[in-house]
């Protein structure tokens, strides 16, 4: 079980970061976007290899539609209060430069490229960074270590620390922001019920409010 969990965790993340660097180096347009497209056909093919399918793993209906509300705004304010009480003050102290946002330069005042971005960021980030890092990789991480509260912690961490490296085109402080991000909707996921919906909900909303700001100007260049 461990050697398959360890070979599936490989084939994914190599092909994900084959992906991500040969694209970039070539000069392919959003290759974060097929980076995911990529890892999630991956971990879809190592998924059926293993006779498991995406709702085994959280893509599935939630149990009450007032508890997923609840859930998305409990997920929202702690990322926000640990990204204003954790992230800027280890940013600050280290040094780091503001989050590098030149890549999305063509969004402010821009509706369609707002639209754009919008539409990305509902699908293959929310929906596909969440099915791929919480939803496959770190189930296949607690595979591979084993049980135990030490053993899944680590696992959560290490997803994490992925899930920060995956956004390393935010400069420093966007990589802490997104290892912060990583540790609290791991935890959640498997401290809840595992199910994905809650993550995915919090993340695209996340990411629109932020969208929503460069595209009004309320952050600055």
């Amino acid at each position: 079980m461990k050697r398959e969990a360890l070979l599936d965790l490989a084939i994914v993340i190599v092909g994900f970061m084959l992906i991500l660097v040969g694209g970039d180096l070539i000069g392919l347009p959003v290759p974060g976007v097929l980076a995911i497209i990529g890892g999630l056909l991956l971990a879809w093919w190592r998924l059926r290899a293993r006779s498991e399918s995406w709702s085994s793993i959280g893509l599935r209906r939630p149990a009450s539609f007032p508890r997923l509300i609840l859930a998305v705004v409990v997920l929202y304010a702690i990322s926000v209060a640990g990204v204003v009480g954790i992230v800027y003050p280890v940013s600050d102290a280290m040094g780091w430069q503001s989050l590098e946002l030149s890549r999305f330069d063509d969004v402010r005042g821009n509706p369609l490229a707002l639209a754009r971005i919008l539409l990305i960021a509902w699908t293959t980030a929310a929906f596909g960074e969440e099915m791929l890092f919480r939803g496959f990789v770190l189930t296949r991480l607690e595979k591979a270590l084993g049980r135990g509260t030490v053993l899944l912690t680590l696992a959560i961490v290490i997803q994490a620390v992925l899930f920060g490296l995956g956004h390393a085109y935010l400069g420093a402080r966007g990589v802490l922001t997104a290892v912060w991000i990583g540790l609290v909707y791991g935890t959640w996921y498997v401290l809840r019920d595992r199910n994905l919906w809650p993550l995915i909900l919090t993340h695209g909303l996340t990411d629109t409010i932020s969208m929503l700001a460069i595209y009004s100007g309320a952050v600055p260049e």
